[in-house]
């Protein structure tokens, strides 16, 4: 659904949040970054 939408999501913390098994709900921006950087592709 992100990708689909021209706006992405915004990290409130700057891109500085921790990713992991339990905090991976807190910021979605950063997870999908995080997704993008190993290697995910948009489509």
């Amino acid at each position: 659904r992100t990708v689909s939408k021209s706006i992405g999501p915004t990290c409130p913390f700057a891109g500085s949040c921790e990713v992991s098994k339990i905090q991976r709900r807190h910021c979605p921006a950063c997870r999908l970054q995080k997704c993008l950087d190993a290697g995910m592709r948009k489509d």
